[in-house]
């Protein structure tokens, strides 16, 4: 016994001056990092034992612990030894290492951690603890880089679940007390090579949300495109805690499948193990129709239904039958029943603990198995390669589109808001540049209608008439003057002859105040051309809502005034589209419209419709 303690006290002192060297090596270079990167070079390492110990701080996990080194080497914990996680009752010391952090590597640590301290204790010498190094060293092959852990996953196109053995099997007590009709399977990289050939396989396994990953490829894929999985859910791994919650429970089981007598062979060694266990049938998978076996498990009453015909022929049938079986959950399981019959020994723990157990069934069936994994286990992990290096691609891809698509959005967003700023500014230089090359052009025809219509009737030739402007703001709007000169007094002997439908403004076709040379220049718009100054003097513009006279305003309700929010103008959307043929709400609504709508072009565009609209002379009176 004393040459046993001295025997681990050297090993685990050798142990730790290895890493220990490495920690003054890596030293430097994690000091230089912190002080460039303004952040602690150490972190505390959480543990059930309340020490207090350092780990660099650094996500690699090859390095971070190399500070242990220290603790180890003055007595506090172990190299090799129980879980750091949990105090033990007998209080011995913890280790760097321990077999509970192995198997967490692997996926396979099922049991607790208080169940897998117990194992190692029971277990520990100097020569298992040099062997759980090593192994541990192996296994580091599937460690992810990435802690936090999706619910769902995906791989090649086969979505399947991310859980604990724990909470697999609280699922499937769940799903038979509610009498819910569950198709359950498990993939492993065999299975995923046969969905790349056979998409009615993939299918099959994409129409139900419960599959299960088995296996160290499907946990080494997982790793691969840095999606890690929580466990490995090797369906011989959970068999043995089905079978304990179904003896717990009362479930009845039924067991169809592999060769003949695999099966009852199967129930009778189960049985050894859990004598209450209610396994109501077991036939085997060729000597039977599937009407027959589909009656013998209802007749049976079974709950919960292993099929063992592999994959894909167990996936299919499931899928083909599984609505005419009355128990809630079914699972296609494999080569469960050889395992559990005894007819192929299972691989020693310690090669499921480095992800070797696929080399064990080679060894056991070369020539049944040597495809399956010399050729299967490449060319699985080359697919998940391309299949990554392709969501990679298509994930960029998409990320260009949306980032181009949020550039273009954010420019245009930009561009309108420069527009919006610009546009007052743009508009008022659009204004004063037509409106004087207008005058320019337009002043013999203005001073003709002038000579005219003081030849025909005395009085000003220029009619002048109180208009509301934005805000609210009265200006004095210019016309040539169209009516009589008393117009305004005999207007309101004319009131009940008003023709328009609203009752607002005032328009009357045949209006007995318009002069003959009023008639014609209000035909031809002619007597709005005064307006240009207005324009100039910055009353007006040239495209707005018409401003209306004060009496009109009066009779507004409040969605009305929504016309006196910018500057007025001679011609808009309604003066294009009938003027005075349009209904005064209507006039509103089309005003309406320019205010949420305005822009440079826009008003271009009523500019170059206002010249057909004069020369039309439609709605003009």
């Amino acid at each position: 016994m004393k040459q046993t303690k001295v025997s681990k006290v050297v090993m685990e002192l050798s142990l730790a001056l290895i890493q220990y060297l490495f920690y003054l090596l890596i030293l430097p270079v994690m000091s230089v990092r912190a002080f460039f990167d303004k952040k602690e070079i150490y972190a505390s390492l959480e543990n059930g034992h309340d020490l207090e110990l350092k780990i660099f701080n650094t996500e690699c996990n090859l390095i971070k612990y190399l500070p242990v080194s220290r603790d180890i080497l003055k007595g506090k914990i172990f190299f090799v030894g129980t879980d750091l996680l949990i105090k033990n009752s007998n209080d011995t010391k913890p280790g760097l290492i321990s077999l509970y952090a192995l198997r967490k590597l692997s996926g396979i640590n099922h049991q607790s951690i208080k169940e897998i301290n117990q194992e190692y204790m029971e277990k520990t010498s100097v020569i298992f603890d040099l062997k759980l190094v090593v192994r541990f060293l192996l296994a580091l092959l599937f460690l992810s880089k990435r802690k936090i852990y999706l619910n769902s996953l995906n791989l090649m196109g086969v979505k399947f679940m991310n859980t604990t053995m724990c909470d697999a099997v609280e699922l499937i007590k769940y799903k038979i007390k509610r009498k819910e009709k569950s198709n359950m399977y498990f993939i492993n990289a065999d299975t995923l090579n046969k969905t790349y050939e056979q998409t009615s396989l993939r299918n099959i396994l994409n129409k139900t949300k419960y599959v299960f990953p088995d296996g160290s490829g499907i946990k080494m894929a997982s790793n691969m495109v840095n999606m890690p999985l929580k466990q490995n859910m090797n369906g011989t791994d959970m068999f043995p805690f089905l079978c304990q919650m179904a003896e717990e429970e009362g479930i009845k089981i039924f067991l169809y499948g592999a060769q003949e007598g695999v099966a009852e062979k199967m129930k009778e060694k189960v049985l050894q193990k859990f004598p209450k266990l209610q396994i109501v049938g077991a036939i085997n998978g060729y000597a039977f129709h599937d009407n027959e076996v589909i009656n013998m498990m209802n007749h049976s009453k079974a709950e919960l239904v292993f099929v063992a015909k592999g994959a894909p022929l167990q996936e299919e049938w499931i899928d083909l039958h599984s609505n005419k079986i009355s128990a809630p959950v079914i699972m296609g399981v494999g080569g469960l029943f050889d395992f559990y019959s005894g007819n192929i020994p299972r691989s020693p723990m310690w090669m499921r603990e480095i992800g070797m157990e696929w080399i064990y069934r080679l060894l056991q069936e070369p020539k049944r198995m040597w495809k399956r994994y010399i050729l299967g286990n490449p060319l699985f992990l080359i697919r998940i390669y391309l299949w990554n290096k392709k969501q990679k691609e298509e994930r960029l891809q998409k990320y260009y589109e949306t980032s181009l698509e949020k550039r273009r959005y954010s420019l245009l967003e930009h561009t309108s808001l420069l527009s919006y700023r610009l546009y007052p500014i743009m508009k008022r230089m659009l204004d004063i540049f037509v409106t004087a090359l207008a005058v320019l052009m337009l002043s013999p025809l203005m001073l003709t209608v002038a000579i005219v219509i003081r030849a025909e009737s005395k009085g000003n030739v220029f009619f002048t008439q109180a208009r509301v402007g934005r805000n609210g703001k009265l200006f004095n709007m210019y016309k040539f003057r169209s009516m009589v000169q008393d117009a305004e007094s005999l207007k309101k002997d004319l009131v009940d002859t008003n023709e328009s439908e609203d009752g607002v403004i005032f328009k009357m076709k045949d209006d007995p105040r318009i002069t003959k040379v009023g008639k014609f220049i209000r035909k031809w718009s002619i007597d709005e051309l005064p307006q240009l100054f207005n324009v100039l003097n910055g009353d007006m513009s040239l495209v707005g809502p018409r401003p209306p006279v004060p009496s009109e305003v009066a009779e507004y309700v409040s969605n009305d005034l929504k016309r006196l929010h910018i500057t007025p103008g001679i011609t808009c959307y309604w003066q294009v589209s009938g003027r005075s043929e349009i209904p005064f709400k209507q006039q509103v609504e089309l005003d309406k419209k320019y205010i949420s709508t305005r822009s440079l072009l826009i008003d271009i565009k009523i500019l170059l419709a206002t010249v057909p609209a004069v020369l039309a002379k439609k709605g003009a009176y």
